[in-house]
């Protein structure tokens, strides 16, 4: 505040010129030995009764029973903030006192190697360098003698910041555990309860959470239980033991802290931590307060706090809660896009079956579409919905909600949430009688909802009487350059000036108002202090008097905002004075001003510090267009390039957060190495990723690149535009490092784009560690490295090793790593070769929300062959080399992952499984010739957003071809229909043409179903035993047999039909056979069988049964029945007790489906069923539509499992087993026309078979309808 500038002239000079009269007048004349008089001689320390709680964090750890913490509250730690500040400044200026011959004991400041100055105590001057205990943060290092000087008197008014403590009721060895206290102590601050005074030692015991902690580490066996009544009565021994494990803490410690705890790292973010923390605006920047509504994009409470948004109420509860749109505009556009005509229906996807409460989701209400969030599960298939765009919430079954497209949910939430910050009267006719469009002051952010001051409708004045402030620089200058001096750099986007032609009025003002203060009846002090009035208040810095408005109040404390110079500072309740009025009616000086071009730039302290020099010369001009300024500085036009350039390729997340502990996401990973991005900073990522969208598409190219320039990338998976570091040059090629997520890509040069400047002022996002897999941690294998990626899991880093940038990954509290894949003994494997144009069948072994792995499973075959004829030797394990493992369905070859606890984590080569096995699992030794053999498998990533292309089920055969950037997969529509006779089967080849072909015209084929017709006997048929004919069926086509792990050997022999039924033995059963045990592993990428049912129960069950109603109406002739088939069909007029002529359709037992002979059947086009919604919470009885790929049926549910579906077509009378997504929800359209057949008991023996044309006569009777042939 009033340093920008050093002109003599302007307002910033008052106050510099005051405070260095102050500072001779306490300094006087003196030289060198009046300066060390007034050097500190001791520090004060603090002292907390028994019983005392609070927060606090924990600055130092050298063990649980003896570390170092602040506990001040948070006026405290403002106050030494701004202490350290001032500390700093006064350094850069000069020691004070450079001495050789410090004393042990004496009170010092010295400068530790992150060349920041602190407070320190003399522990050892013996040798070239000095040992200093630094008291506010509580480390001993080793300082060079130059370093060290007095401590000016000004700082020594603080007590001792650093409170030794020790963790009450336990004990232990803690030499021994090591990193297993890493995850009981790695959150940012603790609640703190003194459990006894401070010992000898001067070590206070402590509770952390009310003991949880403690608990917690004794029911880890990690540490021992020790009474409380043995702590307080611990004699002169126990505390001797303590005090000599404590020195050889403290011994190790200052050996460069070899065990990792109080790394060089660690210390040096906590020294940046107190620069970057000087400012109030910018320790609320750091908080991370965001306002959410689910998983959609968070929105930082700093964008709207302090400002003035005028916007409409789009939803009330009451004062208390209601929900404030300030862009109205954006909800209308979303909610109109969502409920706009579409022609393929993707953007609101599909109907969910399950959703979690968080999620984002589509809602519809009221038969309009909303943008939602779950808030609540409900029983009976019931969510709780809130609309995020307006506020309100609404109890919907899933019936009406969506998945929509994924590109919905990119955008924050239009509707913020609101309290007034004073109760309104019937605030609900206040709304109205506005048409719901308010103007609110936003006060303060807490537990996601905003606190705003209800602005009353004003005509050029306000309350105060004069006009109102532009936020934004307003029509400053009226479009003309206008000189300025800039008095406050808020952020690096944000500046506050002053017009040149105002600082004569300004001066005169402040003369007068120092001298009507000066009499002491003047100094009138405000009795009740409230939000936005105006007072008068003395400047810490200066100790004058300025106006300021109160801005928040809150437990005696309030927030001032100097209205002619733009800065805050909190102050005591009772030092606010009363402005007199003449003062009130001078307009604010100061005028915030947004610089443009600076949105995106990183906003540090550094930074400000830069754009503060380059504004602050002697003739500085601004011109103001559309809300933001440009400025000129001594006739040269500032460039922000080179005021806001950062020497850093990417953001030190630590450093920025001030903590060597973030929380974080992985937005990369490449073995064990990882590109992290804080979570503080994902919302500015995903608001640079927005702008550069649209800023990228009217870009130019950016031709000629050289290695380091930075230009703009699509990537190839999603078509997204990124901003990219050019690594590698290779002719028409350059290879690309995307800096804000770690990985790189091989591109076109013609594809690059020329980066703006305004997006080339931030560093990376994405910080590059190296993780750090020593030690106890679990192994993460490479698909829960990628779902870790995939998902955006959020995880804590810890910074060991700063200049290696080794971390450690905790996550969810529990420490992991992550390891390569098969690197061991210097070898790697080799990669699998993918021609361009080839065409091969692959199984789908692992899925996840991030990509999957498909096993080429006529390679796999070859590979099970070769590892057959192999010799067996038992070797010793290695991680990360590669063996050959018996399983239960043949050999495979494994790369060892992690080995310890017991336990041997193992993934399959060939299918990238992961697998847990004992230790004592016997693994063979892997020749060379079968190490040289590529993995049969490969990890892709899904390029569509399609959820059902995206999330693959594992078990589905996939016709892989490859393309110029990515493999293409299309899924295989293979069906099998069977038909059943007493026949004796022929033996007979299947011919069933499913690939062994590298015709790329196949792939385009395949959206047709391919289809096999099989006999089978005319026994009793389940749907378990024709699963299994239909797996032996496709493995014998393929020549190949599958087993469990997805493991898959050849079969060199032509296998035919009775080959395949003699394994089941389905002559030795009678009746319906009971379950049969697979003999081979369930595949599930057949989708339907069609049969001719055999079941003459299930049958009856579906005709007879609940689904078929026989109802004799009196009004109707004696000779007519109708029958229901459906509620939602009509019924179908039957005739009775008359011969009529019949169509045999079907025929199951003693039962047949009849349809009248001189009847068609009822056909129904193919639909395109992409415009139909699946059929959702799927029952017993359900009318749908099934498809078959080829005709369309109507269809009722008999049966329903997980993995299939049993329907009954009512126009065929035939049985199909089919997939669950093979049935649609029925348009209303295809239920006009009565089901075209109708089921019958035989009465007596018959011969009928379907097809047959016969003449019977239809009765009635308690069982249902009866057939009597003639």
């Amino acid at each position: 505040m009033g340093d920008a500038t050093n002109n003599q002239t302007n307002v910033n000079s008052l106050r510099e010129k005051r405070a260095a009269r102050e500072l001779q007048n306490a300094g006087g004349k003196g030289g060198k030995a009046d300066k060390t008089k007034l050097l500190v001689t001791c520090l004060g320390m603090s002292n907390y009764k028994v019983g005392w709680k609070g927060v606090g964090r924990i600055t130092w750890m050298y063990s649980p029973g003896h570390f170092y913490m602040q506990v001040q509250g948070d006026r405290d730690t403002r106050q030494f903030e701004g202490m350290m500040g001032k500390l700093q400044e006064h350094m850069t200026e000069g020691k004070d006192d450079v001495s050789t011959h410090w004393n042990k004991g004496q009170v010092v400041a010295a400068k530790w190697t992150d060349n920041c100055w602190y407070r320190g105590q003399v522990v050892n001057n013996k040798g070239g360098k000095m040992e200093i205990f630094f008291v506010d943060f509580g480390n001993t290092e080793k300082v060079e003698q130059g370093d060290v000087t007095g401590l000016p008197a000004e700082f020594g008014q603080m007590d001792c910041q650093a409170v030794r403590v020790g963790l009450a009721r336990v004990e232990g060895d803690w030499d021994t555990v090591g990193d297993k206290l890493a995850k009981y102590f790695n959150m940012e601050t603790y609640k703190v309860e003194v459990v006894s005074a401070k010992d000898k030692d001067g070590t206070f015991l402590v509770q952390l959470y009310g003991g949880d902690i403690g608990r917690g580490m004794v029911k880890d066996k990690v540490a021992r239980s020790r009474e409380e009544s043995g702590e307080k009565g611990e004699g002169k021994k126990g505390r001797k033991g303590r005090k000599e494990k404590d020195v050889s803490s403290d011994s190790d410690a200052r050996s460069e802290n070899s065990q990792g705890k109080g790394s060089k790292g660690e210390k040096m973010v906590r020294s940046e931590s107190v620069q970057d923390k000087l400012g109030k605006t910018e320790r609320q920047r750091k908080a991370g307060k965001l306002f959410t509504a689910g998983d959609f994009p968070a929105i930082p409470s700093t964008v709207h706090v302090g400002t003035t948004v005028t916007g409409l109420v789009s939803h009330c509860n009451s004062w208390r809660e209601f929900w404030l749109q300030p862009q109205s505009g954006l909800a209308i556009e979303m909610r109109d896009k969502l409920n706009e005509e579409q022609e393929d229906g993707m953007l609101l996807g599909k109907v969910v079956k399950s959703i979690e409460i968080g999620e984002c989701c589509l809602a519809c209400w009221d038969s309009v579409w909303y943008r939602a969030t779950v808030t609540e599960k409900k029983d009976g298939g019931l969510v709780r919905v809130q609309f995020v765009d307006f506020g309100n919430s609404k109890t919907l079954s899933l019936g009406d909600v969506r998945d929509g497209d994924f590109a919905l949910y990119e955008t924050g939430p239009a509707a913020l949430r609101c309290k007034l910050d004073n109760k309104v009267e019937n605030f609900e006719r206040v709304l109205e009688g506005q048409e719901f469009k308010v103007t609110v002051r936003v006060r303060s952010f807490k537990e996601n909802i905003f606190t705003v001051k209800l602005e009353k409708e004003k005509k050029g004045k306000n309350k105060k009487g004069k006009k109102e402030r532009s936020e934004s620089g307003g029509e400053l200058g009226g479009g003309a350059r206008l000189e300025v001096t800039v008095v406050h750099v808020e952020r690096v986007d944000r500046v506050w000036v002053v017009p040149k032609d105002r600082f004569p009025e300004l001066e005169k003002m402040m003369v007068e108002l120092a001298s009507w203060l000066e009499e002491e009846q003047n100094k009138v002090h405000v009795d009740k202090v409230e939000v936005d009035m105006l007072c008068c208040v003395e400047f810490s810095e200066d100790g004058e008097m300025y106006r300021c408005r109160v801005v928040g109040v809150e437990e005696g404390v309030a927030e001032v905002e100097y209205i002619d110079y733009g800065n805050c500072e909190e102050v005591e309740v009772g030092d606010i004075l009363e402005l007199p009025q003449r003062f009130r009616d001078l307009e604010p000086a100061g005028v915030v001003v947004r610089v443009r071009g600076a949105s995106l730039a990183m906003d540090g302290e550094k930074q400000r510090k830069r754009l503060e020099t380059a504004l602050g010369g002697e003739r500085v001009s601004l011109l103001v267009e559309n809300g933001e300024g440009v400025f000129w500085s001594e006739g040269e036009k500032v460039e922000l390039g080179k005021a806001l350039k950062f020497k850093e390729e990417t953001v030190n997340m630590f450093q920025l957060a001030g903590s060597p502990r973030v929380d974080c996401i992985v937005s990369y990973a490449e073995a064990e190495t990882v590109w992290l991005v804080s979570k503080e900073l994902q919302s500015a990522l995903d608001r640079l990723m927005e702008k550069l969208q649209d800023k990228a598409k009217g870009q130019g190219k950016a031709g000629r690149v050289v290695v380091g320039d930075l230009v703009i990338a699509r990537f190839s998976q999603d078509k997204s535009f990124y901003r990219a570091k050019v690594m590698k040059v290779m002719g028409h090629r350059v290879e690309v490092h995307y800096i804000d997520f770690g990985n790189k890509e091989v591109v076109e040069v013609g594809g690059l784009k020329v980066l703006p400047q305004e997006f080339r002022l931030h560093p990376g996002y994405a910080m590059q560690g190296v993780v750090d897999n020593t030690g106890d941690c679990r192994m993460l294998g490479p698909g829960e490295v990628m779902d870790l990626v995939g998902v955006a899991k959020q995880v804590t880093a810890e910074l060991v090793q700063p200049r290696g940038g080794v971390v450690r990954l905790y996550l969810g509290g529990e420490r992991v790593g992550c390891q390569p894949l098969a690197q061991g003994a210097g070898l790697k494997l080799p990669s699998t070769r993918l021609r361009l144009g080839e065409v091969w069948l692959g199984l789908i072994t692992t899925a996840s929300s991030q990509g999957m792995a498909v096993q080429n499973i006529m390679a796999a075959a070859g590979v099970t062959a070769s590892l057959g004829m192999c010799e067996k030797e038992v070797v010793r394990v290695v991680v990360g080399s590669v063996y050959i493992q018996d399983t239960e369905g043949g050999p495979r070859r494994v790369v060892v992952q992690e080995a310890g606890r017991g336990q041997i984590s193992l993934c399959a080569m060939d299918s990238q499984q992961i697998e847990t096995v004992p230790v004592s699992t016997a693994l063979y030794s892997c020749l060379p010739r079968q190490h040289s053999t590529p993995p049969a498998a490969i990890t892709c990533a899904s390029l569509t957003t399609k959820t059902k292309d995206r999330y693959q089920v594992p078990g589905r055969l996939m016709l892989v071809s490859v393309s110029n950037n990515s493999l293409k997969l299309v899924e295989t529509n293979w069906k099998i229909s069977a038909s059943f006779s007493s026949e004796k089967l022929a033996p007979s080849p299947l011919n069933f043409p499913l690939l062994f072909t590298q015709d790329p015209t196949l792939l385009s084929i395949t959206k047709h179903t391919t289809l096999l017709s099989i006999q089978l006997p005319l026994i009793s048929w389940s749907s378990c035993l024709l699963s299994q004919v239909r797996d032996l069926v496709v493995q014998a086509g393929l020549q190949v047999v599958f087993h469990p792990g997805s493991i898959v050997s050849r079969t060199y022999s032509i296998v035919e039909l009775p080959d395949i039924l003699s394994k089941l033995d389905l002559f030795a059963t009678t009746g319906l056979p009971p379950a049969v045990t697979a003999v081979s592993t369930k595949l599930s990428f057949l989708q339907s069988f069609t049969e001719d049912r055999q079941d003459p129960d299930h049958t009856q069950q579906v005709t007879g049964g609940d689904q078929t109603t026989v109802t004799v109406h009196p009004t109707l002739p004696s000779h007519q029945t109708t029958v229901t088939v459906h509620p939602t069909l009509p019924s179908l007029l039957v005739v009775t007790d008359t011969d009529c002529q019949y169509h045999v359709v079907a025929v199951a037992g003693t039962v047949a489906a009849l349809r009248y002979g001189d009847r068609p059947g009822n056909t129904l086009p193919h639909s395109d069923t992409t415009q139909q919604a699946l059929l959702t919470n799927t029952a017993v009885g359900d009318l749908c539509l099934y498809t078959d790929g080829i005709t369309d049926h109507r269809a009722v549910v008999t049966d329903i499992s997980e993995e299939h579906s049993d329907v009954w077509l009512v126009d065929t009378g035939v049985a199909v087993v089919c997939d669950p997504t093979e049935l649609f929800t029925i348009p209303t359209n295809l239920c006009t026309q009565p089901p075209a057949v109708f089921t019958v008991n035989i009465r007596g023996s018959h011969s009928l078979v379907a097809g047959d044309d016969i003449t019977g006569k239809v009765t009635v009777a308690d069982s249902g309808l009866e057939l009597l042939l003639g």
